[in-house]
């Protein structure tokens, strides 16, 4: 079973924080289940994996904080969902 976690529509945006479950969601049935024909706009808080979606970035100031060591470097266009934030 797949759970669409948090999620909130402000407007013609719903915002959506993580989907939680054991399998990879079908992303597709839950969007048409939290959308209506007001939702012109889906915010991912977190970065989508997604295929079949037309996805653009920018820029989000979440707070996280990631220290790099030497040889090691964090996508900059990353973005956890809040369930995994401690």
């Amino acid at each position: 079973m797949t759970h669409p976690g948090y999620h909130r529509q402000e407007g013609d945006q719903l915002h959506l924080f993580d989907i939680i479950g054991r399998r990879a969601p079908d992303i597709h049935s839950i969007l048409s289940k939290l959308t209506d024909s007001s939702t012109i706009q889906i915010v991912f808080h977190y970065t989508p994996d997604y295929s079949g979606l037309d996805i653009s970035n920018a820029p989000y100031d979440s707070g996280l904080f990631v220290k790099a060591g030497s040889g090691f470097s964090f996508a900059g266009n990353m973005k956890h969902p809040a369930t995994s934030i401690a």
